[in-house]
């Protein structure tokens, strides 16, 4: 934590007003923004999501694994442009199609691993136990984050 700024002031730095408590901002661009998404604040291999810079109800979007890479294939969209080639190494250009393929992976796993597609589109990662499905909810329920 930077030395003079309280606790607070960092945990809602650059937050937005709709931004649920699942999302630590990323990176943000002319189009939105980038969070990494944890559905438990102990998940250590958050997905990344963007999420467009509407002022009421944003859409969402997986965009990646924890791979901040995945952010620029999304920017770019599924094909490089030839003119941008040469930015990138011949290596880089040779995975690019399986970094895109990847995220088409990922959305299949968490549509199979989550419930319910409340309006952020992601849906919720839900335990299932003997057939029955549970979110554990925390001791103090404001101590999310």
């Amino acid at each position: 934590m930077r030395k003079g700024v309280d606790k607070e002031e960092c945990l809602m730095r650059h937050r937005h007003a709709t931004d649920l408590p699942e999302m630590q901002p990323l990176a943000s661009c002319q189009l939105g923004r980038f969070v990494f998404w944890r559905d438990t604040p102990e998940c250590n291999k958050p997905l990344i999501v963007f999420v467009d810079d509407a002022e009421h109800f944003p859409k969402t979007a997986i965009v990646g694994a924890s791979d901040p890479m995945y952010m620029l294939a999304y920017l770019i969209g599924s094909r490089v442009p030839d003119e941008y080639k040469h930015f990138f190494s011949k290596t880089w250009l040779e995975q690019y199609d399986i970094l895109v393929g990847n995220v088409k992976t990922i959305i299949k796993r968490r549509k199979h691993e989550t419930v319910g597609y409340p309006l952020h589109g992601l849906g919720l990662s839900i335990k299932i136990i003997n057939g029955v499905g549970y979110r554990e909810i925390p001791d103090c329920p404001g101590a999310f984050i």
